[in-house]
């Protein structure tokens, strides 16, 4: 510390950062992956995005009638043996986005007559001339 006149006059800072040690103390417990949560949260996201995403999983029926279906043949099946039946489940399929095309219009096709009458013959195409 240096007093000049009536200001403090101080060394200039040659370090401001070093990673000494930060490695080693990184690695005592562990690098870990962060644990991934169940259901991820919607806090930040579009609330009409989020709204409607309710809804869809709400109304979503498609494979819940094969859930049912599959329990109650489990069901009937262990009353009629009197067994314990395990219910398994159907896997669930690979939704396809099924295109509809629109239907391609038939053009008729002329007769050969009419489109022969209207218009003259055609000339045969020139044979290329031969090498010898």
């Amino acid at each position: 510390l240096h007093i000049q006149g009536w200001c403090i006059v101080t060394m200039a800072k040659s370090k401001n950062h070093t990673s000494h040690n930060q490695n080693r103390k990184a690695h005592r417990n562990g690098i870990h992956k962060p644990i991934r949560q169940r259901f991820t949260s919607t806090k930040g996201m579009d609330p009409k995005f989020v709204r409607n995403a309710k809804f869809a999983k709400q109304h979503n029926w498609t494979n819940r009638s094969k859930l049912i279906a599959a329990a109650k043949a489990a069901h009937v099946e262990s009353t009629n043996t009197g067994k314990k039946v395990p219910v398994v489940l159907p896997k669930l399929e690979k939704r396809v986005k099924v295109v509809k095309k629109a239907p391609v219009k038939a053009v008729p096709a002329k007769p050969a007559a009419k489109a022969a009458a209207g218009k003259p013959a055609a000339k045969p195409a020139a044979k290329p001339a031969a090498k010898k």
